[in-house]
């Protein structure tokens, strides 16, 4: 598992909590920098994402499960 650290510049292996209209959080891969989309229903309560995330930028072999770090205090 890959913990995710809180980071509003969002470089690589950190996420931000957009709060502006509809809630959604966007990470950017450890390995490319590539910046994803994830709906708040698709984390769990501990912010864990309840899948396994394969990043689908070209050349980027990427996969695992990830944890967003301080989700419970950002949230």
């Amino acid at each position: 598992m890959r913990d995710l650290r809180y980071d509003t510049a969002l470089t690589a292996g950190t996420w931000y909590l957009w709060k502006t209209g509809k809630k959604r959080v966007f990470f950017s891969c450890p390995d490319c920098s590539g910046i994803v989309l994830v709906e708040l229903d698709n984390i769990n309560e501990d912010g864990t994402l309840m899948a396994l995330f394969s990043c689908k930028r070209a050349n980027c072999s990427f996969s695992d499960l990830i944890r967003l770090s301080g989700w419970a205090v950002v949230i």
